[in-house]
């Protein structure tokens, strides 16, 4: 799992398992996989996905922007 920008939180079943670029090791199946990435000043990203060999996965998150008066 990758995202832009790096280093944010992975987090699945509820578990912080490091931060992005990462490495998740699950078996290859028909069952769907959900993780959530967290980075301050960004949207959380919740992903669902299906394990694979070859799988990667890349998401962007979306900055936060506060308008001050």
């Amino acid at each position: 799992i990758t995202s832009t920008p790096s280093g944010a939180e992975v987090r699945w079943r509820r578990r912080n398992v490091g931060r992005t670029p990462h490495t998740l090791r699950l078996a290859q199946g028909n069952r769907s996989v959900s993780v959530t990435l967290k980075r301050q000043g960004y949207e959380s990203a919740r992903v669902h996905f299906q394990p694979s060999k070859s799988g990667r996965k890349h998401v962007k998150l979306e900055a936060i922007f506060e308008l001050v008066p």
